[in-house]
């Protein structure tokens, strides 16, 4: 799996940056989406993009 390509339409590619938009805003202190799925998913994703097993908190 290392060093695989990922294509994205350009469907997904906005999809993409909206979820992690969402992420970013949702760790802020006065968060007004609460978006904890999208975080937790975009943690989860890059931690298997980098090859690492789980997700780090902070």
């Amino acid at each position: 799996m290392a060093g695989e390509k990922v294509h994205l339409t350009k469907e997904k590619e906005t999809l993409l940056i909206t979820i992690y938009g969402k992420a970013l805003e949702s760790r802020l202190p006065q968060s007004l989406l609460k978006g904890h799925f999208a975080d937790k998913a975009v943690r989860s994703h890059l931690a298997r993009l980098c090859g690492r097993q789980g997700t780090r908190k902070g």
